[in-house]
């Protein structure tokens, strides 16, 4: 595990942030039963989401897509400029530089965050998921991104904008108990507006 928020401990190699937590340390924790407490159970999605991937049977869970499967997982900032894209980068990069030491294929399975940005393959963390799977050419490794709960919460809208008119988008905001709020425009680079 890397933990990019966590600056108690040594980075992995090729890094300078963050902590990293190798196998014979988890095995460590495990059988001492002193875990550390930024690498509890994340009850809201971390842990579903590594079961339904590599979970074993047990109880009346079935078992995950892939039970034999080692899990290297990431737990990425966002604190960045531009939010997450830059962690994400750097995963990629720890990922493919750990397996390829080890001979291993990936599948890097994604399930975070919105679904922002122009959505036209030229984002910095776009052309980073074509490189790390080499546009779907390169053997053993795919990236897999959800899709997002945002279903019908009308998230997304286009509007288009005529030469010198202008256009008034609104948005109705419901009460949060928490978080902020975020709007993203995008546009040509050759226009301007104002």
């Amino acid at each position: 595990i890397w933990d990019q928020r966590d600056k108690s401990g040594k980075p992995p190699e090729g890094f300078n942030y963050g902590t990293y937590h190798s196998h014979d340390d988890i095995r460590r924790y495990v059988s001492t039963r002193d875990i550390p407490p930024k690498l509890g159970r994340n009850r809201n999605h971390g842990t579903l989401v590594a079961s339904i991937a590599a979970g074993r049977k047990a109880g009346s869970f079935y078992g995950g897509v892939a039970p034999a499967a080692k899990l290297l997982i990431v737990k990425t900032k966002s604190d960045d400029e531009i939010g997450y894209s830059d962690a994400h980068l750097e995963a990629l990069k720890f990922i493919d530089c750990f397996a390829t030491d080890r001979g291993w294929p990936v599948v890097v399975n994604l399930s975070k965050g919105m679904n922002a940005a122009a959505h036209d393959g030229r984002s910095a963390l776009e052309v980073g998921f074509d490189e790390f799977a080499g546009g779907g050419r390169k053997p053993g490794r795919v990236v897999v991104k959800s899709a997002g709960n945002e279903r019908d919460t009308h998230v997304h809208a286009e509007v288009h904008v005529p030469a010198c008119g202008g256009e008034r988008l609104r948005w109705l905001r419901r009460r949060q108990t928490s978080g902020g709020e975020r709007i993203e425009l995008w546009w040509s680079s050759h226009d301007t507006f104002t």
